[in-house]
C-alpha cells in the first residue's frame, strides 16, 4: 500500500515539474530537438560574436559526457550569464569552463558598464533566479555579484557523477521551500 502511494506521489511530482517547465520556458518544452548542452557552446559563442559581443572562452580539464540535467543546466547558465553580460556589461565577457574529476565549473565575468549598462527595452527578467533554479536542479551551487575591479561575476559548480546526481534526485525534495543555493554579493 505504501509503495503504491509513493509511486503515485512520484508520478504527480513529475507531472508538476513538467507543467512548471512548460510555464517557465514554453519554447523549450515544445522543441523536438535534443536539449542543448555544453557541446553546443561554440554555436552560442559564435552567435554572440556575430552580434559584435566579444567573448573570450577558456577551457581547462578534459571535456566528457555530462548527466543530462547537468549538461542542460550548464548550457543554460552560460547562456543566461552571457546574455546578462551583453545587456548590462561594457561589451565583452570571459567564459571559463573547467572540468575536474567530479565537477564542471563555470565562471562568466564582465566589466560592469559605468552607466548601469541597461539597454533600452531589455526588460527586467528572471535571469539570476533562473540560473539559481538550474543549478539547484542539478544539485550544484551558484553565486553571482560584483567583484573587485568593477567586474560582475557568475560562478557555478555542478556535479558530474551520474550516479551521485541520480541518487540526489531520488532523495532530495523536488520543490524545496528554501532553495539550497543563494545568489549573493561575492
Amino acid at each position: 500500500m505504501l509503495g503504491h502511494i509513493r509511486t503515485a506521489a512520484d508520478t504527480v511530482l513529475e507531472e508538476i515539474k513538467s507543467v512548471i517547465s512548460v510555464l517557465r520556458d514554453p519554447e523549450e518544452a515544445r522543441s523536438t530537438e535534443p536539449a542543448p548542452g555544453v557541446e553546443r557552446l561554440q554555436e552560442l559563442l559564435a552567435g554572440l560574436r556575430a552580434m559584435g559581443f566579444a567573448v573570450r572562452h577558456r577551457q581547462r580539464g578534459e571535456p566528457r559526457p555530462l548527466p543530462a540535467v547537468v549538461n542542460l543546466a550548464a548550457y543554460r547558465i552560460v547562456q543566461e550569464a552571457l546574455t546578462n553580460s551583453h545587456r548590462y556589461g561594457d561589451g565583452d565577457a570571459t567564459l571559463d569552463l573547467e572540468y575536474t574529476i567530479d565537477t564542471v565549473s563555470i565562471e562568466v565575468t564582465n566589466r560592469m558598464a559605468v552607466s548601469g549598462g541597461r539597454r533600452p527595452g531589455s526588460g527586467f527578467g528572471f535571469g539570476l533566479l533562473g540560473m539559481q533554479e538550474r543549478a539547484a536542479a542539478a544539485h550544484g551551487s551558484i553565486v553571482a555579484g560584483p567583484v573587485d575591479g568593477g567586474l560582475f561575476c557568475v560562478r557555478a559548480e555542478l556535479p558530474t557523477d551520474e550516479r551521485a546526481v541520480n541518487r540526489l534526485n531520488r532523495h532530495a525534495p523536488q520543490l524545496p521551500v528554501h532553495p539550497p543555493v543563494a545568489l549573493r554579493d561575492m
